[in-house]
């Protein structure tokens, strides 16, 4: 008796033993493809695989196949992608029309071999190695009757062609599967009726490719031999519910449906599921990469939910694995390990090599041998301590501080060369790594490769050119840096070098129990922690993520991907902490219906993060497509991001060409760069192709800890596609940006040497403002710089308060055909001014610059260069506009309606002069100290613009306007509670949300949703 799987429902009795149709109800479809005339047919659900395109084209009723004469380019099939699963049963149902028009050669003979060289194969499954699991080949027999045999690869490696064939159906489309279990049989069913069924073993572990088309030609097939239609094909497996993994207790032997068999890798359990199942995670370590994960289906997601809250996933061995031994030749406490036992390991010095817990907390980092020595006392100064240098090419003869031009050193500076002192301690810097700044600002940090030195100069070169946004040499005088990667740096107890050429680790380590150490992998071994590409439906649900070399969960479909994206991904309530890249979403767009798009990241912890938290680079090729839509970021918490990055923009977060793009509710602390970044803009001359970006209910708190010329939140474009639309920046907070760098602080650049910004738009125009506040920032509220003018920006009802300046626009404009609206906010506490504006070539054009009843109070106490309401440079030279009088003059529908009165916010001492320059210190935003008063209700606008309304409108934010015309600042008296129940959902809805023709969604706020977005409440109190 054969033996019994799982997906028996119809019995027969066949030849004396029990056979079974597959069960409809116990099987679920991980893959399927429906022949669409209306597309071409390389862009059906299965991709085209064809050594000549010409054998296929698409009719109304499904994909026709044409046989050729044999020889090359002889096949056209289409093959599933998408199927990951292992599996050692499954299923490929076709439906098939083969009688009339499929003219084969007659077999010579009965013999099977002579059948096979006359045949055509139409559906296969293939396994790993690219051999056939089971197939179905079509051929005519001594008689001309159209016939069918099973095909498959014995356990020898041998390809076997069944002796036993049946009659196929001589008219009209008929389903047909074609099924397997490994090692046990193989079969075949024609309209619910088991015609073969053959016992056999495989050489393939499991099927994971379905094909379906002319998938082979027999060497004998000589002349023209008609064609056969395939109306859809679809793979389908036994449903599993629920999988259980234990790294302590489980064995990948098991079948892992019990708690009690559980398996023990996440990799195996992945390969197992099916749309609909869940994978339960124990707590526990699990040291692998989780690659070629299966698909889900809308309604049948698949989840990998952990258990408890410590089940780890990590790409880090644990130090014990080498023989450590004590060194005493290179000092007190340096020990080494021979690691030629593991070449796969390592190449260079790991990444992360750690100290901690058993359960893998209390994290101390351990340092690559470096100098100088680490060295962070406020981390806001990150880079205090670092080596400066004293120039580039040359040593310059003017000193930047002491002179009226700052970059009097300009002739001095090299994309390459860089002189110091310092170098001199350091008896060999060749093929160290170095960390430098750019010495114009600090602004770039590069990482470089010593290349050579000259000694006697007191000079390094650098394997790579260095260059201020690419064009302008920028090593010289004030770079700051330090080297690593150096046996002789090695001088500090938790430090580390790798000899790549020796095979040696060595570490400075006062301990000596090696079990409480975990080193991260270098090769490619164990890079990523899930690898999501083009995967679609899953969910990931409460991992810890640790010690991954680059990214924790990557989506990388390509630049120009033909293939299509990811969907429908949630990852929460993750925790991911000592990754190089939190998470990382790459995806091209060859044609408009191939990009990624609803992921979703919520309720997670992103900190520790070398480079970027996030990493979305949306190449907008060929333009303007755009390969990444409808990404959600909320209710998460980042921080300690970017201070180690590999690149010179060391920003939390980074956004590419955003289309449908909703930051929403998470706290951002610690970043080296810019808090977030929203880069580029996809457009074509007037039409604008990216946008819809929602920014809302966000908190950033020290961003610019190791760069200057940066902010909480910065949006930036190239000049040839710097148009934005639908941008809506509102309801956020931004705090404690400083921008210390050595460059800046010694050339006193910025306020008092500090280059941190609060909201910042840089060759960036369209971007609305609404209800923000900037608080302690050590140069300016809100900046906007370049080319702000050619898309209207409206700056509505924010609160500037407590840094030298408020509100800057600046730089060069090009059309000057739109307006940028600034009204109703609240300028308090400003140490020079509140406004300014200025233009490269002198060409401001205020008419543009609707500057009206806006409050100022306490600004210009510090009596600067610049000081008072407002300053304007539209000559060359600036004009202090230092009350309304001055402001009045200068163009006369400026702030006719502007006010000047103290605001008389609780116990916030609205005369209180905030330390700035060298006395800054970090400070908490507090809300309720700033509720409205009376003194500032209804004293704004009696309304909002239109376009302002609309964007309101479209995000479905709630504008709890109470009166006759809007309060200042960024609260609103609401003593309904207008907004109090405000519950908009941003993401996919049961019921509340369309999906439209180009991907974007309307919202509709109350939707019982499948994923709930919960925005928080406003800021009005």
């Amino acid at each position: 008796m054969r033996p019994l799987h799982s997906a028996l429902i119809v019995f027969a009795l066949v030849a004396g033993w029990v056979a079974c149709q597959p069960s409809g109800e116990k099987l679920v479809a991980v893959d399927q493809v429906t022949f669409d005339a209306s597309k071409t047919k390389d862009k059906q659900e299965w991709s085209l695989q064809a050594g000549n395109t010409d054998l296929v084209s698409l009719q109304s009723g499904g994909a026709k196949f044409s046989v050729p004469a044999s020889g090359d380019k002889a096949t056209a099939y289409y093959r599933s992608d998408a199927i990951q699963t292992w599996s050692a049963e499954g299923y490929l149902k076709v439906s098939l029309d083969a009688a009339g028009s499929l003219d084969l050669p007659k077999a010579p003979s009965a013999n099977w071999w002579d059948q096979s060289g006359v045949s055509v194969t139409v559906a296969q499954l293939t396994g790993p190695t690219w051999t056939m699991v089971c197939g179905l080949a079509l051929f005519a027999n001594t008689t001309g009757a159209l016939k069918g045999a099973l095909r498959w690869t014995d356990a020898t490696g041998g390809w076997r062609f069944d002796a036993v064939s049946f009659d196929m159906p001589s008219s009209g489309s008929h389903e047909i599967v074609l099924g397997y279990v490994i090692d046990s049989f193989i079969e075949m069913w024609i309209d619910g009726s088991l015609v073969r069924h053959k016992a056999v073993n495989h050489t393939e572990p499991y099927s994971y490719l379905a094909s379906c088309g002319l998938v082979s030609v027999g060497s004998s097939v000589k002349r023209s031999s008609g064609s056969f239609t395939v109306k859809s094909c679809s793979m389908q497996l036994p449903f599993v519910s629920d999988l259980y993994v234990s790294a302590t207790s489980g064995s990948d032997s098991n079948d892992g449906l019990a708690s009690a068999r559980p398996l023990k890798t996440i990799s195996t359990a992945a390969h197992k599921t099916v749309p609909g199942t869940t994978v339960h995670i124990a707590d526990g370590i699990y040291r692998e990469s989780i690659t070629k994960v299966p698909s889900g289906k809308s309604g049948q997601e698949i989840s990998y939910v952990a258990s408890g809250n410590a089940a780890y996933l990590v790409g880090s061995v644990n130090a014990a694995i080498l023989n450590w031994k004590k060194n005493t030749n290179l000092g007190t406490n340096v020990w080494e390990a021979d690691t030629s036992a593991f070449a796969a390991y390592w190449s260079d010095s790991p990444r992360y090599f750690v100290e901690l817990n058993p359960d893998f907390s209390n994290v101390n980092r351990f340092h690559i041998a470096r100098y100088p020595n680490y060295q962070v006392d406020q981390i806001y100064r990150f880079t205090e301590f670092w080596e400066v240098a004293e120039g580039g090419s040359s040593i310059p003869s003017c000193y930047p501080a002491n002179n009226s031009d700052q970059s009097c050193d300009y002739n001095t500076r090299s994309p390459t060369q860089m002189i110091d002192y310092s170098f001199d301690k350091i008896s060999d810097p060749v093929g160290a790594r170095i960390y430098v700044s750019d010495c114009n600002s600090g602004h770039y940090i590069y990482k470089r490769q010593v290349k050579s030195r000259d000694k006697a100069a007191h000079k390094i070169v650098v394997d790579e050119e260095c260059l201020f946004d690419g064009l302008y040499p920028t090593l010289g005088l004030y770079s700051a840096w330090y080297m690593e990667n150096k046996l002789e740096f090695l001088d500090l107890d938790g430090e580390y070098f790798y000899d790549s050429v020796a095979h040696k680790m060595y570490l400075k380590y006062s301990g000596s129990d090696f079990t409480k150490l975990e080193v991260s992998l270098t090769n490619n071994t164990r890079f990523t922690g899930i690898d999501l590409s083009l995967v679609s439906y899953v969910n990931i649900v409460g991992l810890q993520f640790r010690l991954f070399e680059q990214y924790a969960v990557s989506e990388n479909g390509g630049w120009s991907s033909s293939l299509h994206g990811s969907s429908h991904v949630h990852i929460k309530n993750v925790d991911i902490q000592y990754c190089n890249i939190g998470l990382y979403i790459s995806h091209g767009c060859a044609s408009e219906d191939n990009y990624l798009q609803y992921w979703y990241l919520t309720g997670s912890k992103i900190g520790y993060i070398d480079s970027h938290a996030i990493n979305m680079y949306n190449p907008a090729t060929p333009s303007p497509r755009v390969g990444v839509r409808n990404v959600y970021i909320q209710g998460n918490d980042f921080h300690d991001l970017g201070f180690n990055c590999d690149d010179e923009n060391r920003v939390g977060a980074a956004f590419g060409n955003p289309k449908y793009l909703y930051i929403l509710d998470n706290t951002i602390s610690r970043v080296s760069h810019n808090g977030f970044q929203i880069s580029y803009s996809a457009a074509d001359g007037n039409d604008i192709y990216t946008g819809q970006v929602l920014v809302r209910g966000n908190k950033w708190n020290q961003p610019c800890c190791s760069n200057a010329d940066c902010g909480c939140l910065k949006f930036w474009s190239p000049n040839e596609a710097h148009k934005w639309k639908d941008v809506l920046v509102v309801d956020n907070i931004c705090q404690n940006s400083f921008g210390w760098t050595r460059p800046s602080y010694n050339r006193q650049l910025w306020a008092h040497g500090y280059g941190g910004f609060g909201w910042y738009t840089d060759h960036v125009s369209g971007v609305s403002l609404f209800r923000n506040v900037a608080y302690n920032n050590a140069d300016v509220g809100i900046t906007m710089y370049m080319l702000w003018e050619d898309e209207a920006n409206y700056i509505y009802n924010n609160l500037l308060i407590g840094s030298p300046y408020g509100f800057s626009l600046g730089g060069k404009t090009q059309d000057q055909t739109t307006t940028t609206d600034i009204k109703n906010n609240v300028f308090l506490d400003m140490e020079e001014y509140s406004f300014s504006v200025s233009a490269n070539d002198g060409t401001i054009e205020p008419d543009h610059i609707q500057l009206n009843d806006n409050l100022y109070w306490h600004s210009g106490w510090g009596q600067g260069w610049k000081y008072g309401l407002v300053v304007v440079s539209d000559d060359g030279g600036w004009k202090p506009l230092p009350n309304f009088t001055d402001v009045h003059k200068y163009h006369s529908a400026w702030e006719t309606t502007a006010m000047s009165f103290n605001p008389g916010y609780g116990t916030y001492d609205s005369t209180y002069k905030l330390p700035l320059g060298d006395l800054f210190q970090p400070r908490e935003y507090d809300a309720s100290a700033f509720a409205v008063t009376t003194a500032l209700r209804d004293k704004g606008t009696t309304s909002l613009p239109d376009t302002l309304g609309s964007l309101l409108k479209l995000f479905d934010v709630c504008d709890p306007k109470y009166g006759a015309a809007y309060d200042l600042g960024p609260y609103e008296y609401d003593p309904d509670n207008k907004c109090a129940n405000e519950n908009p959902s941003y993401g996919e809805t049961s019921d509340g949300v369309t999906e439209t023709s180009d991907g974007s969604t309307s919202l509709h706020t109350g939707a019982t949703a499948a994923i709930i977005l919960t925005a928080v409440g406003a800021l009005w109190v």
